[in-house]
């Protein structure tokens, strides 16, 4: 048992945080999860809010800002592989669906050879 006043307070302080940390800790992994269980069409507004939480982690001093770097990192990889797996392909090209599918023979060509006239 602490003997001094500065010890019963700092056993009371580390209590409160630990339980403040514990929320936080919880709420990352939660946003994680829910980002990695979801399927791609729900994903890029998971990854913004599992990229907020982080960077609130890292604010309020529970996760370090290069674990969450990475974490985000991570998390974004996860969601352009899945992207790229599930998109269409057109002439050979892997085009993404969030972005739209435009196949090469869809692009004005540059080399028209009709003259323009002008009077």
């Amino acid at each position: 048992m602490p003997q001094h006043t500065s010890a019963w307070k700092r056993i009371r302080t580390s209590a409160k945080r630990r339980e403040r940390n514990r929320t936080v800790r919880a709420e990352v992994r939660t946003a994680m999860r829910q980002f990695k269980e979801a399927s791609v069409e729900e994903k890029p507004g998971l990854l913004r809010k599992a990229t907020s939480v982080l960077d609130n982690a890292v604010r309020k001093g529970v996760v370090k800002d290069r674990t969450a770097s990475r974490r985000k990192s991570r998390l974004a990889k996860l969601l352009n592989r899945q992207r790229a797996a599930s998109a269409p392909r057109a002439c050979g090209i892997r085009t993404v669906a969030a972005y739209g599918c435009r196949a090469r023979s869809a692009a004005p060509d540059r080399r028209d050879p009709t003259p323009i006239l002008i009077s």
